[in-house]
């Protein structure tokens, strides 16, 4: 009974983190950085290229990092990963001010 019980509770944990997972996604897709990001990857040559809809592209990671003191003047950065047709595609963008911009030089397409 204990074994049952510790089972349940580690299924309910799981679960839950899950769940949490899938709404923080929700939660960046509504982002300023997400929408520039997502509209540069939509109207890019590769994903032309590729010949996939706009349905077809999910974002499936997603992280934030600060740029070293010496290496820019910009301070925020976000990378979204994308995958296409069993591609990656990366799409960094950064903040100047209010404002998100892909950052072009630092996108790749693999």
């Amino acid at each position: 009974a204990m074994l049952l019980g510790g089972l349940a509770v580690i299924a309910i944990i799981v679960g839950i983190v899950f769940l949490n997972l899938g709404n923080s996604m929700e939660e960046i897709k509504s982002t300023e950085e997400y929408r520039v990001a997502y509209e540069y990857l939509v109207n890019s040559d590769t994903v032309s290229d590729i010949g996939v809809g706009a349905e077809e592209i999910n974002c499936s990671e997603y992280s934030r990092f600060t740029a070293q003191a010496n290496s820019n003047s910009h301070d925020s950065f976000v990378k979204f990963v994308f995958k296409i047709d069993r591609k990656s595609l990366e799409v960094v963008c950064h903040q100047i001010g209010e404002e998100w911009y892909v950052c072009e030089e630092c996108t790749e397409f693999q």
